[in-house]
């Protein structure tokens, strides 16, 4: 692995985050500051509102998924926990063939044990993916950093205020799982 500090990757990661908002066209900006008013107009039951909120998470992040090396086969961030709401449990059961195992919190550490959804090294419900799964990513020019041992302190969660803030509306009063004691 690359041996640089943690300043100069802290500086690079910033310097890509700068080009990265850059990048995102003006119209899915203004979108997206007034994303949480258009979700909370929004009629539709949870799912149709979880679909609302991935839909345009797809839209604003295609240029950014464009400048890292995030790629199809690159699964180290596949072995993270990953926290599922209930919501997006049944939205994966509505779409998929999956049936979720009964539902149970669990304290297992799960770092490192691949998600029971990768399959050959392919996120297997790619297209249905939780939400914690769409919006991680890393901003240097490698995956290096992405191996486990190293994930927490290099790659990061890329978030927009009002998406965020209508995942966080709509999975209020849901209880959250990790994905590895939901599905097998």
């Amino acid at each position: 692995m690359t041996s640089i500090s943690q300043l100069d990757r802290e500086q690079k990661q910033e310097e890509k985050f700068q080009i990265l908002t850059k990048i995102i066209p003006n119209d899915l900006k203004l979108k997206e500051e007034q994303f949480f008013e258009l979700f909370l107009k929004n009629k539709g039951n949870p799912l149709t509102k979880l679909k609302l909120i991935y839909s345009f998470m797809d839209q604003i992040f295609k240029p950014i998924y464009k400048m890292t090396p995030c790629k199809k086969g690159c699964s180290d961030c596949c072995r993270i926990p990953v926290s599922i709401s209930a919501i997006e449990i049944d939205y994966i059961k509505s779409l998929t063939n999956l049936k979720p195992k009964k539902l149970i919190k669990s304290n297992k550490n799960t770092v490192s044990t691949p998600c029971p959804l990768l399959k050959n090294g392919v996120c297997s419900i790619y297209e249905y993916r939780p939400f914690v799964c769409r919006q991680f990513i890393t901003l240097y020019d490698t995956a290096e950093f992405c191996h486990p041992s190293l994930i927490y302190n290099e790659c990061l969660l890329f978030g927009f205020t009002e998406i965020q803030k209508a995942y966080n509306y709509l999975i209020k009063n849901t209880s959250n799982y990790e994905i590895r004691d939901v599905f097998s």
